[in-house]
């Protein structure tokens, strides 16, 4: 009896974990404690400004008062715009009908180490991802190439590839591949979390194992 309870209480923590991390994301990444507490209470969750805050230290997330951030996303003003197909719907009932794709950068000894990542929507699976210690397209291409290589598919016309507003996404290189593999490209607003929710919750997990684990050094060890 005591171990099932363990069990239940240990997958309600991770579950709020979970729902804490969506609406860290939803708002932009902004939000501390408190208004996230209400947040929280205001989706129906039971639960205190301290439980938050000891949640929010386990993720390592902080509000906009905490640590300064590396900015990853980097917007081409001068960059074609695509439709947004997705709509905030990340809910897909067959794979390979939706590819979301971030950038997030983990912390070394030596310096930022910079990793992208491309995640098919249904099975949540990761289907490449590259890494480099610095943010260049030709890392967004290697991610691309083993998503493909992943699936055995040259062409991936009945998938939908949401994009970020990033120079790299948006570059002629990156985007010329894009329509050779015969994507549907997709993107949403400038600056807004909640468009990419799905990838950016992905990469926060990410982060916080990175940190957690901390068994690497360099970036030639973490790409072990």
């Amino acid at each position: 009896m005591r171990r099932k309870y363990l069990e239940e209480l240990h997958n309600t923590r991770e579950n709020l974990k979970e729902r804490l991390l969506e609406a860290f994301v939803a708002n932009r990444r902004i939000y501390g404690a408190p208004r996230l507490t209400h947040e929280l209470r205001d989706s129906g969750i039971n639960v205190s400004r301290a439980t938050v805050s000891r949640l929010m230290a386990e993720l390592s997330i902080t509000g906009a008062c905490g640590r300064a951030k590396t900015i990853t996303t980097r917007p081409d003003r001068h960059a074609r715009k695509s439709s947004d197909l997705v709509e905030r719907n990340f809910s897909v009932d067959e794979t390979d009908k939706l590819w979301v794709s971030d950038l997030t950068y983990i912390g070394t000894r030596e310096g930022w180490l910079y990793l992208v990542c491309i995640m098919d929507a249904c099975s949540r699976r990761i289907l490449g991802y590259s890494m480099s210690d610095s943010m260049d397209t030709q890392m967004f291409i290697d991610c691309l190439d083993k998503a493909r290589s992943t699936r055995g598919k040259v062409l991936m016309s009945d998938t939908i590839f949401r994009i970020d507003h990033g120079s790299q996404y948006t570059s002629n290189e990156f985007r010329e591949m894009l329509r050779l593999s015969q994507f549907s490209q997709s993107m949403g607003s400038v600056g807004d979390s909640y468009d990419n929710a799905m990838a950016e919750a992905l990469l926060r997990l990410i982060e916080e194992g990175a940190r957690i684990s901390n068994k690497s050094s360099t970036p030639e060890r973490r790409q072990e």
